[in-house]
């Protein structure tokens, strides 16, 4: 038996992020073409799909995406959060 997880893809409005990526999410609290900013719950953690216990997988896909870069273009978003 398969699970189903629930993800929500973001676009940006910005010249080298192109998507982020939130996985594994027990519930979505955002629709399709809302405007969200910094401190909008868009989500809540959860355990959907194969996992051990509830926990946020988060991606970033720049604009111009290397898909053959081992991870189908997904990069480390560290280099994106602020302090």
């Amino acid at each position: 038996m398969r699970r189903q997880w629930r993800f929500w893809y973001f676009g940006h409005n910005s010249t080298s992020v192109g998507q982020s990526l939130y996985a594994h999410l027990r519930e979505v609290r955002t629709s399709v073409g809302d405007r969200v900013r910094a401190g909008t719950v868009i989500g809540l953690s959860g355990s959907s799909g194969m996992v051990t216990g509830p926990h946020l997988h988060f991606a970033i896909i720049p604009n111009k995406a290397d898909l053959n870069n081992g991870y189908l273009g997904f990069i480390d978003p560290s280099p994106y959060f602020s302090d």
